[in-house]
């Protein structure tokens, strides 16, 4: 039998948005949780009773704590935003930290059922009394007060019961309700291991569930109430799927839940930001939207980037644990510490498309050792060659679905990984190259048996980056004739028939090596063309050698096809060495080193190949020391032996 009512002196249209039956049903049992616990409990016990037919009966909190006091109703039920509670932060009994302070915990309840009682237990002259709170979904405006009862030898605590549910709510049962709560509560049971809260039989342990925490620092943020700061507390779960960042005060009693906002592939995890200006902004009712507060919106910034942070720390140990894996199963394509900065830059593409070759291929791990030994050497010579050519290895290798290359090819865009290898392979591979040449010309076993025709001319026919980048090889080993019907050709100059183009002493010469450039790919003014005269490494550049030089000049650069033509001809006679005479000839006052013959458009020059080799190298200088590239011998022979196996001398084979 009532004896007494409390009128609820707020707007019902307020109260309505509170007691709405839409949204998440598990947020109402939630707030009777956090009110049990306000209250100094130690022990809650969430129960769900169902009838014969499984459907959801009643809703039961039941707590230990210190029950409800009847002085003390008018504030608790009949002031919204006037709570008891505001005016605190810790619990009277057991100090603990303080979850709700505006009162809207009990009207959440009636979003469950239509019917809800609070029986309480109280401590009233040494004994214990107990009375109830009921109140109707019908008439929220009203809360209705049983008389107080003396109950002998019982304990204090108060008992919720929801009746009348307005749903079947499966989403209260199961695991994923009880994970769902032991997330909510997950730091607050951490901060006060006494405390016990146990849904449908079973007592919470979150611990059991993480894989790992993590604290960070936040903060200090500038906001127009002042600088705040704030720890960002992130749990990663297993068999969970949950992303959840919560809202809490410095305890971590959660007070508002809101999405992440992060990319965080394959993790589960709850991320709990605690802070005093959360308190702060839930008192003065502001946590309703986040988004809109723009101290909160920085402080909520802050934590993201400490997420992401976090997330991709826990890629980087993820990876580290499963490239030491295969090191140890020896299906790492790789062996010992990097030996340049160029492999050291494959290896970081390497080791992230491996990785994600694993995560993305299910049975990847489970294959034997010698299938993923083939994929991984697969990947890495597509690397090595051109990481443009993994995409074959991919798709017609191993199969792996559109998604996950589309995928690959953003990762290798966001990286530039693989433009700093195609570089610095390019910068590395024409070091080697130098120095292998050095080897072969200046090595008295090699040079001795160096060939100019069949073994250096071929070499550098496949390097005409050695002569200046802005050349392209024309002519390669082929008469006067040959080589000026390609120059007529490149001017646009009609050839049609084209008579023996001979020196003055009427032989007809080979040409060993043409180049030409032009603005505009030939499209514009100033056509300049390098002729090169090669000779084996024995062989110095004498008087002999230049006189050649100079009849190809003539030959080619008065012949009649190009006296109206504005073209630049240049020729180089190179060596070993040279001798005497070369040398007064390339010496001469007011001329460059090396110049033994100029006039209008036309130069011949006599130069060694340490000349040459050290004027290409200078070239590569710069991108050299950024690399912090050296290239010993041994390597340099190894790549050239790669290379040209069939154009060195068998000394050079060894």
């Amino acid at each position: 039998m009532s004896s007494k009512s409390v009128a609820v002196h707020v707007k019902p249209d307020h109260i309505k948005r509170l007691a709405s039956v839409g949204g998440k049903p598990l947020n109402g049992i939630l707030e009777l949780i956090w009110n049990a616990l306000d209250a100094d409990a130690n022990r809650v016990t969430v129960t769900l009773t169902r009838n014969p037919i499984e459907g959801l009966e009643r809703i039961s909190v039941k707590d230990d704590g210190h029950g409800i006091d009847p002085a003390r109703v008018e504030g608790f039920f009949g002031n919204l935003g006037g709570s008891w509670k505001k005016s605190k932060c810790k619990t009277d009994k057991n100090g603990r930290a303080l979850h709700g302070s505006l009162g809207k915990g009990r009207f959440k309840a009636f979003g469950l059922g239509s019917r809800v009682e609070w029986m309480s237990r109280f401590a009233d002259d040494g004994g214990v009394k107990c009375f109830s709170i009921i109140g109707q979904h019908s008439d929220l405006k009203r809360f209705e007060l049983t008389e107080v009862e003396i109950r002998p030898g019982a304990r204090t605590g108060t008992e919720v019961q929801i009746t009348n549910p307005h749903k079947d709510w499966i989403s209260l049962s199961g695991t994923r309700a009880r994970l769902d709560v032991a997330e909510a509560v997950a730091v607050y049971l951490e901060a006060y291991p006494g405390v016990e809260v146990i849904y449908e039989g079973q007592s919470l342990n979150p611990s059991e569930a993480q894989i790992c925490r993590e604290d960070y620092e936040i903060g200090p943020v500038e906001t127009d109430e002042g600088l705040h700061s704030a720890e960002l507390s992130v749990i990663e779960w297993r068999n969970v799927t949950s992303r959840r960042l919560y809202l809490c005060d410095a305890e971590g009693c959660t007070l508002n839940e809101i999405s992440p906002g992060i990319q965080a592939p394959g993790r589960n995890f709850t991320a709990y930001l605690r802070s005093n200006y959360v308190r702060h902004l839930e008192a003065e009712n502001l946590l309703e939207t986040p988004e809109l507060h723009p101290g909160l919106s920085k402080l909520i910034g802050e934590a993201k980037v400490a997420l992401r942070e976090h997330f991709a720390q826990r890629e980087a140990q993820a990876a580290e644990q499963l490239l030491q894996r295969w090191k140890e199963e020896d299906v790492y394509p790789y062996e010992g510490d990097a030996k340049s900065p160029v492999e050291g830059a494959e290896r970081q593409v390497f080791d992230v498309v491996a990785v994600r070759i694993d995560r993305h291929l299910p049975d990847f791990s489970e294959r034997d050792v010698r299938g993923r030994r083939l994929t991984f050497r697969l990947v890495r010579q597509a690397l090595e060659e051109s990481p443009e050519a993994l995409a074959t290895i991919l798709t017609e290798v191993l199969e792996l679905p559109e998604k996950e290359r589309q995928d690959f090819a953003k990762l290798l865009k966001r990286t530039s990984l693989s433009s700093i290898i195609n570089a610095s392979k390019v910068v590395t591979d024409r070091l080697s190259i130098l120095t292998g040449l050095g080897e072969l010309l200046f090595d008295p076993e090699h040079k001795k048996s160096f060939k100019e025709r069949t073994q250096l001319h071929r070499i550098l026919a496949a390097h005409t980056w050695l002569f200046g980048e802005e050349f392209h090889l024309m002519v390669d080993d082929q008469g006067l004739t040959v080589a000026l019907r390609a120059v007529m050709e490149k001017l646009s100059i009609e050839v049609g028939v084209l008579d023996p183009v001979r020196t003055h002493t009427g032989g007809s010469g080979i040409v060993d090596l043409m180049f030409g450039r032009a603005k505009n790919h030939w499209g514009g003014e100033g056509r300049e063309f390098l002729v090169v005269e090669l000779k084996r490494p024995t062989v110095k550049i004498d008087g002999e050698a230049i006189s050649q030089c100079m009849k190809y000049a003539r030959a080619i650069a008065s012949h009649e096809r190009f006296v109206s033509t504005d073209t630049r001809w240049t020729f180089w006679a190179v060596s070993n060495e040279l001798d005497d005479y070369a040398k007064m000839m390339t010496s001469q006052k007011h001329r460059p080193p090396g110049l033994v013959f100029e006039q209008e458009n036309l130069e011949v020059w006599a130069m060694d190949w340490g000349t040459l080799l050290r004027r290409a190298q200078s070239r590569h200088e710069f991108f050299r020391q950024q690399l912090d590239v050296e290239i010993q011998a041994d390597d340099a022979m190894r790549h050239l032996r790669e290379q040209h196996a069939k154009l060195l001398p068998k000394s050079a084979l060894k």
